[in-house]
């Protein structure tokens, strides 16, 4: 038996890895060492009390949490040893009233036809994959954000996510392109906040491992575009390192480091299981780079490098944005979170002029201390 274990949803297959433990318990490690670091997602199986009704259960053991059990196998007994130890029972199991099915063997499932490409009228969206890396190029456009055009790439995004999520050995990192991004509506701001948080919330912490954001902070557009950016990263805190770069050569430079340490801690997928079920990677050719990500001019030192961490340890102090006085509290506890613009931007931008933002997360369908629900069931 291997030193893996696979927790696989049965409504989306959405693949949850479990690495085996010196003192013979399986903890959730398909996430970021970061997110990790946090304390947060931290699910074990263990052995079970003596006069509990199976010989396994998987309990949150969280920051925060009160080792509370949130999965039951099926079978009551033990799986296969492992090193003459026992392991949890294979087949089904119920968590968060969930229906899954736990698995030895390494999940296989095609791969998009790569690369992805999709574009709307404010966004041009490019993915090829590298190995067992996925890379996400988005560029922002100065273009009004509409309803339709805003569904189309969130759908194309949560068709990668689901996609790589479904493959055990890929993540994903992503860089931004912000400098011509125009302002968001409020219902804009709104429906992608739900978005992460409802629908890939768990797709986020199985495969991302970083993210960068280009944005040039000239005068008050910038500014405002900014003070938005840093506003979500506040209500929802990433589960990867991320940072605000005002050119590609510093994205790619922090990204660098993140890919590097994902290839150490990959796991090997079997030649024989991969063979005719992943082809091999579509390496992004120059020519497809050429329109997303214009050649960069040299740095004008007179831009802004800003560069934040998913949550900062004093507030951001700008002209536009109400003072954040802390760190947010996590999604399920956040409540009227005000956003305040205090300048007429024009109507060309699509977005607020003048008008005060208020914006309501949802409650997370889990009742577990998890940033993220697992599954949609």
């Amino acid at each position: 038996m291997a030193d893996h274990l696979y927790l696989i949803d049965d409504v989306d297959k959405l693949v949850f890895v479990f690495s085996v433990q010196q003192n013979g318990t399986w903890h959730f490690s398909r996430m970021a060492p970061f997110h990790k670091s946090q304390g947060k997602d931290n699910f074990v199986f263990l052995q079970a009390p003596v006069n509990s009704d199976t010989r396994w259960v998987l309990e949150n053991q969280s920051s925060g949490a009160k080792g509370d059990v949130i999965g039951r196998p099926k079978d009551p007994g033990n799986g296969p040893a492992h090193q003459d130890r026992p392991s949890p029972p294979l087949g089904p199991w119920t968590v968060w009233n969930c229906k899954f099915t736990l698995t030895a063997q390494m999940p296989t499932f095609p791969s998009l036809n790569l690369p992805v490409i999709a574009e709307v009228s404010f966004a041009t969206l490019h993915y090829h994959e590298e190995d067992m890396i996925g890379h996400l190029e988005v560029t922002v456009k100065d273009a009004p954000i509409v309803d339709d055009a805003l569904e189309d790439i969130l759908n194309r995004l949560r068709e990668i996510l689901q996609n790589l999520s479904r493959r055990p050995e890929m993540v994903l990192v992503i860089r931004s392109d912000a400098r011509t991004a125009s302002i968001p509506s409020v219902r804009h701001i709104r429906r992608y906040l739900n978005f992460i948080q409802q629908e890939v919330g768990s797709e986020c912490v199985l495969v991302g491992r970083g993210s960068a954001i280009v944005l040039v902070v000239r005068g008050l557009l910038s500014r405002t575009i900014l003070g938005i950016v840093q506003f979500v990263q506040r209500m929802l805190p990433s589960p990867w390192p991320q940072t605000i770069v005002s050119s590609f050569e510093e994205a790619d430079a922090f990204l660098a480091p993140l890919v590097a340490e994902a290839r150490s801690l990959a796991i090997v997928r079997p030649e024989s299981l991969s063979d005719g079920l992943n082809p091999p990677a579509i390496v992004k050719p120059d020519s497809l780079s050429d329109g997303l990500n214009p050649p960069q001019k040299s740095v004008d030192p007179a831009n802004i490098l800003l560069k934040t961490t998913t949550q900062p340890t004093r507030p951001v102090t700008l002209p536009v944005v109400e003072q954040v006085s802390s760190v947010a509290a996590p999604p399920a506890e956040a409540r009227g979170a005000k956003l305040e613009m205090c300048e007429d931007l024009g109507s060309n931008h699509g977005g607020p002029r003048g008008d005060r933002l208020e914006i309501t997360l949802d409650p997370l369908a889990s009742k577990s201390d998890s940033y993220f629900p697992w599954c949609h069931c």
